[in-house]
């Protein structure tokens, strides 16, 4: 903006140099209108070539603000997104005993071992979580169950399954935006 208000100006003190014939004995006072107005210029296209030198430089300290903020709002939201989340990372206990995690949602079981990658879904009637049960030996493991309130019922369900066939049971609520991840290690 300022550099075309400097643009316009040095255009039109360019036409008057060129075509301003001052009245007989003003030549000299003219001219020297004309030399105070010339250097008002130059001093103002310096002051201008600063300006833009400073604004550039601000420009790009905005955006490397900018750039930041993103990284961090990123940040932010994988961290909100992440706290609502629990995170089962298998730990050293004082039981030789290898976990069963089971978490009960309301048409399904999700069951996983922390010692492998394996991990199956199963309906929420129970039948094929008991079937599946079957393949692990109770004295080698034991059921840690994870339930929100409005899938008691079926954890109720799941937990008479576990408990009839003789294994150990841990449960924990949840609450109902809570997720359960499954990790070798910590996030």
């Amino acid at each position: 903006m300022l550099q075309n208000e400097l643009d316009v100006l040095n255009s039109q003190l360019a036409t008057l140099q060129s075509t301003a014939k001052p009245p007989s004995g003003q030549g000299a006072e003219v001219r020297e209108q004309v030399d105070v107005l010339t250097s008002s210029l130059e001093l103002d296209n310096e002051k201008l070539a600063v300006l833009q030198k400073d604004a550039d430089q601000i420009a790009k300290q905005l955006a490397a603000l900018v750039e930041k903020r993103e990284a961090i709002e990123a940040e932010v939201l994988v961290e909100e997104q992440r706290k609502n989340d629990i995170w089962l990372i298998p730990e050293r206990a004082d039981t030789s005993k290898r976990p069963i995690i089971v978490v009960a949602n309301k048409e399904e079981f999700i069951v996983k071992t922390l010692d492998s990658d394996w991990r199956e879904t199963f309906d929420a009637k129970g039948k094929d979580l008991g079937d599946m049960l079957k393949a692990f030996d109770p004295t080698d493991y034991y059921v840690v169950m994870y339930f929100r309130p409005s899938t008691f019922h079926t954890f109720t369900r799941g937990a008479e399954i576990v408990r009839s066939m003789k294994f150990d049971l841990g449960y924990d609520p949840i609450s109902e935006d809570q997720n359960i991840s499954f990790r070798s290690k910590s996030p």
